[in-house]
């Protein structure tokens, strides 16, 4: 495909965005995380659940949704690997301290997972775009009717990008799976690992890390959740055969798909 088609493609799908979010459009939150080479054929896609941190407070990196798409479309780098990400201390109503681009908690667990498995440029997204401090809080600030908008509204966005990327691995956490996927991909479990992550000081039950196998528009799907990355350190070492047991699932699922 030539330049002018993948721009004439990134300028359709950015204004099927804006139409799409319309009545969101200024209010604090994100579409797309990763670069715009990512919007691609591309057989990996990691999905979170919202942007965290809490609107209220004052940050640069705080943008509209219609400021992240004119960033995604501009060539802005990954905000997963190149924004300065604040750190929890807040004065004044403004956070006042920044993790170094790149080394926020759910940054470095993002890459690291997504370097290990080998597909550092998976198109990583939300299914929710608007900002909240956690999926809970997003939750008091709407009401069931809008709560249930905002969804639709976010599933169209991501039916587009499914349909330029065309992935065959979708790698997020239990509660998209719950909200959503579940009956949009019509996903039936096929298989689970431990995640190696033990609650209530060691004292609680291992978290699982779930293989869904489904179906997009008839094609086949397979969709593995695991720990929300806000408090999941894949990174530790002892969770090494965790990584490596995605590492397999992917390399099933994509047949060696190139990244």
């Amino acid at each position: 495909m030539s330049h002018d088609s993948n721009k004439q493609e990134l300028e359709k799908f950015v204004a099927q965005c804006k139409d799409i979010l319309d009545s969101d459009l200024e209010k604090t939150g994100l579409v797309i995380y990763s670069d715009r080479n990512t919007l691609r054929p591309n057989p990996v896609l990691f999905y979170g659940i919202n942007p965290g941190q809490d609107p209220k407070n004052h940050h640069h990196t705080h943008w509209s949704i219609e400021k992240s798409l004119n960033e995604f479309a501009s060539g802005h780098p990954s905000l997963i690997t190149h924004q300065a990400w604040p750190k929890r201390k807040v004065v004044g109503g403004t956070y006042v301290n920044d993790y170094e681009p790149g080394q926020a908690p759910y940054q470095r667990r993002t890459q690291h997972l997504l370097n290990e498995i080998g597909h550092s440029n998976a198109l990583v997204t939300n299914l929710l775009f608007l900002q909240s401090r956690g999926v809970q809080e997003l939750g008091k600030m709407q009401t069931l009717a809008d709560s249930e908008k905002l969804l639709a509204s976010c599933w169209q966005v991501h039916e587009l990008i499914l349909e330029i990327c065309r992935p065959e691995v979708i790698i997020t956490c239990t509660t998209a799976v719950d909200r959503c996927m579940g009956e949009k991909f019509e996903l039936r479990e096929e298989s689970h690992f431990p995640a190696m992550h033990v609650l209530n000081d060691g004292k609680g039950k291992d978290r699982q890390c779930t293989v869904f196998t489904g179906n997009w528009k008839e094609r086949a799907l397979t969709v593995v959740a695991i720990p929300h990355m806000s408090y999941y350190a894949i990174t530790s070492p002892h969770r090494k055969a965790v990584v490596e047991k995605l590492k397999s699932v992917v390399k099933t699922a994509t047949n060696g798909r190139p990244i």
